[in-house]
């Protein structure tokens, strides 16, 4: 069972964490170092509805172990992606630990088979 917890709101995106109360060894060895990342901004509709895409497919029980993180390109710390995304967000990023070579990436309008195909490609790598 995978509880989503809407938890807090962090400019304007809801953050959220997963928990698994029993998850199937299968999903869990090979999604477990999949990292999905959504590059994002404050007042970027596209923005929210990503977050909304991503949460929805990160519930589905094959992709119970995947981890989801929001970098805000607008803070100080994240300047580089800023740099690289000022005028592309929302970006996301799949991949599978450090591998740069499994980097997927998505740009603007996010939609979930999009982002299924994306984290089942970087899993088969």
């Amino acid at each position: 069972m995978i509880r989503v917890n809407p938890g807090r709101r962090l400019n304007g995106l809801r953050v959220f964490s997963r928990s698994l109360s029993a998850q199937s060894s299968s999903s869990a060895t090979k999604n477990d170092n999949i990292r999905v990342t959504l590059f994002s901004k404050e007042n970027c509709g596209l923005c929210t509805r990503a977050t909304t895409v991503v949460e929805k497919v990160l519930t589905q029980e094959q992709f119970g172990a995947v981890t989801f993180n929001v970098k805000d390109i607008d803070r100080p710390e994240n300047k580089e992606w800023w740099t690289k995304y000022c005028l592309d967000v929302p970006v996301v990023h799949v991949e599978r630990g450090t591998d740069a070579a499994s980097l997927v990436k998505i740009f603007h309008r996010v939609d979930e088979k999009e982002l299924e195909t994306a984290i089942q490609k970087v899993e088969g790598l």
